[in-house]
């Protein structure tokens, strides 16, 4: 299977269907991803970032031509290109070592993330929720006997 590059994200799928469209008229297969999930859920696109438009690397340069000549696709979008291509390697590169974890290797790849996602968010709760037990527990600790609290210390 070749590598495939997000060329644009769209925010609903009948957006992505006509530049999938025109690509495929000029004879670039593409393919979108998240598509289906956002047909079921269009609530879920913000979350999902789009629907991702997708060509092979070897055709990259000329579909970003064929949707820029056609004004799908404006000059400054390049650099938001780029920055969701680097989150796909990111994406792709924790997929790789989420694969080898024993007890989640069977699920999908969006899973694994979602699954390591919520253990990080859990470590950082019970972190926080031990620091504040400890400074909850100390607490006593730091109340001083009769000093500062109205009483004299000639008694």
């Amino acid at each position: 299977m070749p590598s495939l590059v997000t060329l644009k994200s769209f925010l609903y799928t009948h957006e992505a269907g006509v530049a999938r469209a025109l690509l495929d008229s000029h004879g670039i297969s593409t393919y979108l991803l998240n598509e289906h999930t956002v047909q079921a859920m269009s609530l879920y696109s913000t979350a999902l970032g789009g629907v991702h438009l997708q060509v092979s690397k070897e055709d990259a340069a000329k579909a970003f031509e064929i949707l820029k000549e056609n004004g799908m696709i404006e000059e400054n979008h390049l650099q938001e290109s780029k920055l969701i291509q680097n989150i796909n390697n990111w994406v792709s590169n924790t997929n790789k070592w989420t694969s080898k974890l024993p007890f989640i290797k069977d699920f999908n790849d969006n899973n694994r993330l979602f699954i390591v996602a919520f253990i990080i968010l859990l470590l950082i709760a019970l972190l926080i929720f031990a620091t504040y037990s400890v400074s909850v527990a100390l607490l006593p600790l730091h109340k001083t006997k009769g000093i500062g609290n109205g009483t004299c210390l000639n008694t």
